[in-house]
């Protein structure tokens, strides 16, 4: 198994020019395999048998999220407008020029017969 664990620290000013000290801690990667013994797969008359799973972007936290789970903290950024106060900001009502992280689930089997 192999995990990809991101910390970061960050300082956001909105657009009235206030200073957010903030952090993140990002799953951003996990990838996982099993291979089931073959004494368990010749049972079912196969010879390999093998399930694997690998994601992105799984889990963050963030003290942000205690104001709105609207916004990514990755995306922030300097004088970003949809996090500004005078735009709507925390009520969710930003001009939408930033898109959050996409997060990515992929399950795969592999049989050999």
């Amino acid at each position: 198994m192999t995990v990809v664990i991101l910390v970061r620290k960050r300082a956001v000013i909105s657009v009235r020019g206030v200073c957010h000290l903030t952090w993140e801690v990002r799953l951003a990667c996990g990838v996982g395999d099993h291979t089931f013994p073959s004494k368990l797969t010749k049972k079912i008359r196969v010879e390999k048998l093998k399930v694997y799973f690998s994601g992105e972007n799984l889990l963050t936290f963030s003290p942000i999220y205690k104001h709105t789970k609207m916004f990514d903290p990755e995306t922030l950024g300097f004088g970003d407008s949809d996090f500004g106060d005078n735009v709507g900001g925390l009520s969710g009502v930003g001009q939408g020029y930033t898109y959050p992280m996409l997060k990515t689930y992929t399950f795969g089997l592999n049989i050999t017969f």
